[in-house]
């Protein structure tokens, strides 16, 4: 991987779940604050993510949770820091889970172009959060509602944060104004190399 680029006031948060099969799903987004403690960080997204009843995430197995945090501060010279996770957060499905197939949550900012579109890929989902490769409109609804809530409580949070599309080509970072989610499963390559 390249190394990431300097974006003031920019961390790059990834969610680092538990191992099951061989799979070891990430989530990774990035949080615009001014806060350069990755400890205070951590703590305001997964109270944050708590917050919103674990929704979030509500298309992946009961069987899946976060251990841990990488937090990284886009100043051109921190390591990223690993926090262990405190609140219990996790998936919501039961049954057998579809190994590279994600629900992909699409992050929209005012500026124009690629530069200003982010997508997070959800899973692996369970079997039952899904029907013929679309997430049920009830899973779709709770997740777009639930990261609604995680926003609303960052922004409250000690570090006044708030989400944000980062282009590392350009070394910028414009902040959400809306979220989306489309019915269709979305497959995440690096997933899918897992299972080789």
């Amino acid at each position: 991987m390249a190394p990431l680029p300097t974006i003031g006031n920019c961390v790059r948060v990834s969610c680092n779940w538990n191992t099951v099969n061989g799979i070891t799903p990430r989530n990774i987004f990035h949080v615009i604050t001014s806060s350069e403690d990755e400890e205070e960080i951590a703590l305001a997204v997964q109270t944050a993510l708590h917050a919103s009843a674990q929704k979030p995430f509500g298309c992946m197995l009961a069987s899946r949770s976060i251990a841990s945090y990488t937090v990284t501060l886009m100043d051109g010279h921190s390591a990223g820091q690993v926090v262990a996770s405190t609140f219990a957060i996790s998936g919501e499905q039961t049954g057998e889970e579809i190994p590279a197939s994600a629900a992909v949550l699409s992050l929209h900012s005012p500026q124009r172009g690629p530069r200003g579109r982010g997508r997070l890929y959800i899973g692996p989902i369970g079997e039952a959060a899904q029907a013929n490769g679309l997430v049920g409109s009830g899973n779709v609804s709770g997740m777009l509602s639930a990261w609604s809530a995680f926003e609303t409580s960052l922004a409250a949070s000690s570090i006044s944060g708030s989400l944000g599309v980062a282009s590392y080509v350009h070394s910028e970072v414009n902040g959400v104004t809306s979220l989306s989610m489309r019915p269709q499963c979305g497959t995440q390559r690096r997933r899918q190399n897992q299972l080789v």
